[in-house]
């Protein structure tokens, strides 16, 4: 438990926002500061706070204080450096992909097992898993990502099939050509393919958007 004896510390946890927007609030015995959990809160549990990242927002003379009630929650507190204050808004969007957006492709994968009238507890549990394992093993060595599929190799007959499939989907099938979109440009960055696969690739999903549309 935190010490009563220490300052008091008059924070936020809005991932998005300054500490400056508590100035009013600040003096000689009150601190101020941005602390953002880097962690997504779905439902309540203690648990969810050990050992996560708190961004940390403030003046030098309260990264002390802040620092130890982070610890007290049982996270990690790191202390934000100069560019990634200025840049708040693309730090908090760090959380969103990494969190939201991982949240929706498991959403779409879902929808697409229903449509396929297959088990989404049989089929993209295990494969999902290995998947996010691979993910997580390339961030660790802050690595290229681990990319298989008809993108990475190029497969361009396949990707039509994928599509021609959904056809009576056409949200299932917007948000498939989306995610490629953006996975073809992964594969491109990461020397799965060249520009002329890359290109194919793309031109083909944005014809399959313009058609929908």
């Amino acid at each position: 438990m935190c010490s009563s004896d220490l300052p008091l510390l008059v924070s936020h946890c809005a991932g998005a926002r300054h500490a400056d927007e508590l100035a009013a609030c600040a003096s000689k015995e009150v601190h101020v500061a941005a602390m953002h959990p880097f962690q997504t809160f779905a439902y309540a549990s203690e648990r969810l706070c050990a050992g996560i990242a708190w961004g940390i927002e403030c003046l030098p003379q309260s990264e002390s204080i802040a620092s130890h009630c982070v610890r007290c929650s049982g996270g990690t507190p790191v202390i934000l450096s100069a560019a990634a204050r200025e840049h708040k808004e693309m730090y908090h969007s760090v959380a969103v992909i990494a969190s939201n957006y991982m949240t929706s492709l498991a959403a779409l994968a879902r929808d697409a097992a229903h449509a396929a009238d297959i088990s989404p507890l049989a089929f993209i549990q295990p494969i999902m898993r290995t998947a996010m394992e691979n993910a997580l093993t390339s961030l660790a060595r802050d690595a290229a990502p681990m990319l298989t599929g008809p993108i990475a190799r190029g497969d361009l007959a396949t990707l039509r099939r994928h599509c021609h499939s959904m056809s009576a989907h056409p949200e299932l099938h917007r948000n498939y050509v989306r995610m490629g979109l953006v996975t073809a440009d992964v594969a491109l960055r990461e020397h799965y393919i060249d520009v002329h696969t890359h290109n194919e690739i793309v031109r083909f999903f944005e014809a399959e958007l313009t058609r929908q549309s």
